[in-house]
């Protein structure tokens, strides 16, 4: 009797053995960590909501996400095999990550437990006392070829880009006028297009622009901080007043969010106002005698087309647009 309960014993443990590797099997490993999705998991709650959708929904960017979390956690492990988590300075770091993600879950706990109102009758009041906020911009399709001043006087700059302009109405292609006339850096891969842009990804002078122009028309030259411009514009999908209903859900979740922060400040503020506190003038006014962080030399490669607005985007980008200016509708451009 004693015999037939081992070989079941065992059988029993390979059987719940499968099931668990079933349940839970590695993503990568090499001889030295293996990488299981929870692993997966906690990285990826580092990231931002919409990135971790985004990195989701593009498998083929899985597994190189994945390989960086293993080079991390081999550096990880050789790290602690070289006893570098002993030095002080490691293990003050280590302490301050570990604070920072107990203070987050503690701030996860208490949200949860907050009892949010009914934001309805709220949000259709914020609706009604200013419907303009709701409405759906218009759209615009349009391209550009654009002459700098780098090169040249802004007089040469405006004869360059009247000539560009008699060319195309001449009925030379778009693209290849484009590709003899524009400086505009992204000109080789768009041919000139901007895609379908919102009035906040222009720069200003599309901006004052397009809203003045036909569907089908070409302008004359336009000066910005960065050349003349001649504009196409091929198309314009018109902008509308949505109702309440379709912004409900959205003012909603903005008030919701309001709300959260309002609670969370309460809670802090149990602790930034508690009169036991004491603060050391001393000693954190000695803090400010450490030398200033270096700056960040952009990337050669951070350019931004003239036609859009602002700062530099991290990859090459038209400056008739604003940096990182997603287009908002699909559309191709095409000659009127």
């Amino acid at each position: 009797m004693h015999m037939m309960k081992k070989p079941y014993a065992v059988l029993l443990f390979a059987s719940l053995s499968a099931v668990a590797w079933a349940e839970e099997p590695f993503l990568a490993k090499n001889e030295h960590v293996t990488i299981t999705k929870a692993d997966f998991e906690a990285e990826l709650a580092r990231l931002p909501p919409e990135q971790q959708g985004a990195l989701r929904a593009t498998p083929e960017r899985l597994p190189g996400y994945i390989e960086g979390i293993l080079v991390l956690k081999t550096l990880a492990k050789q790290a602690r095999e070289s006893k570098l988590d002993q030095a002080p300075e490691t293990k003050a770091e280590i302490q301050a990550a570990i604070d920072r993600t107990l203070a987050q879950r503690r701030l996860d706990q208490y949200d949860a437990t907050l009892k949010a109102p009914d934001f309805t009758k709220r949000a259709r009041e914020l609706y009604l006392a200013d419907p303009k906020a709701y409405e759906e911009k218009p759209l615009y399709n349009a391209s550009h070829i654009m002459v700098d001043f780098k090169c040249r006087t802004p007089d040469a700059a405006k004869a360059r880009a009247d000539e560009a302009r008699k060319v195309y109405l001449g009925g030379i292609p778009l693209p290849d006028v484009v590709s003899q006339f524009s400086d505009d850096p992204t000109a080789s891969t768009n041919k000139g297009s901007l895609g379908w842009r919102g009035y906040e990804a222009l720069n200003p002078t599309l901006q004052e622009l397009l809203p003045t122009m036909k569907k089908g028309e070409v302008s004359e030259p336009v000066s910005s901080n960065f050349g003349y411009h001649v504009v196409v514009l091929h198309d314009v999908k018109p902008g509308r007043q949505r109702t309440f209903d379709e912004v409900r859900a959205k003012i909603i979740d903005g008030l919701r969010t309001d709300f959260v922060k309002q609670q969370r400040q309460l809670l802090v503020g149990t602790i930034t106002k508690d009169p036991k506190i004491q603060v050391n003038l001393h000693a954190i006014t000695a803090l400010a005698t450490a030398a200033p962080a270096p700056a960040i030399t952009p990337s050669p490669d951070a350019r931004v087309s003239p036609a859009l607005s602002g700062a530099p985007a991290p990859t090459t980008q038209s400056p008739a647009l604003a940096p990182g200016a997603p287009a908002q509708a699909p559309g191709s451009a095409s000659r009127k």
